[in-house]
């Protein structure tokens, strides 16, 4: 097993807080993401965010640093 973290930034125009549709989205993405990580074999360790600058982190743990089941 391998550990990774996936660090993501966003403009502020897109960010959920702001933008109803993108906060729509958002939660729907967000409802799905177990169930995507299961299929591919990724568990997420951990998440955060900081409002003010806008990145997101996770910590996740896969299989290998290639590709996975169902990917």
């Amino acid at each position: 097993m391998a550990t990774f973290t996936l660090n993501i930034k966003h403009p502020p125009e897109s960010c959920p807080m702001f933008d109803a549709e993108v906060r729509k989205r958002f939660k729907e993405a967000t409802a799905k993401r177990e169930e995507g990580a299961a299929k591919h074999e990724i568990k997420v360790l951990s998440g955060c965010t900081s409002i003010l600058e806008y990145p997101i982190l996770f910590v996740v743990v896969t299989p290998s640093q290639g590709k996975t089941k169902g990917g």
